[in-house]
């Protein structure tokens, strides 16, 4: 009979002590999604300002492509406009293709969001 109760307590132990510990890590995860939601929010308004600075560039491309060789000063006009959104978009940190500023976007966010996390 003390075997079986020594037995159950054990178990209750270690129970009680999973329980906790998968509590504090509960507590931890969501601690982190509470902070890593700023994050990917300002994220995704970066990428979606970057996507559209490339979609107006690209429009404005393929009107200047469409514009008869005599028409000068209308496609040095749209020359100039395509220089100027080219720098909007080399600001905003896409200077290379297309997945690999994101993705290196996203490490920064997510690097900035952890160091703040673990040092606290």
């Amino acid at each position: 009979m003390a075997e079986l109760l020594e037995s159950i307590r054990a178990r209750l132990l270690v129970l009680r002590y999973s329980a906790t510990h998968a509590r504090v890590h509960k507590e931890r995860a969501e601690d982190y999604l509470r902070k890593a939601k700023p994050v990917f929010a300002n994220y995704y308004e970066l990428i979606s300002a970057m996507q559209a600075t490339a979609k107006k560039r690209k429009a404005l491309l393929s009107e200047r492509d469409v514009l008869p060789s005599l028409a000068v000063f209308k496609r040095r006009e749209l020359t100039e406009k395509i220089q100027g959104v080219t720098e909007e978009v080399k600001t905003t940190g896409k200077a290379g293709g297309l997945h690999r500023p994101y993705k290196g976007l996203l490490r920064q966010c997510l690097k900035a969001l952890e160091s703040s996390f673990f040092c606290e």
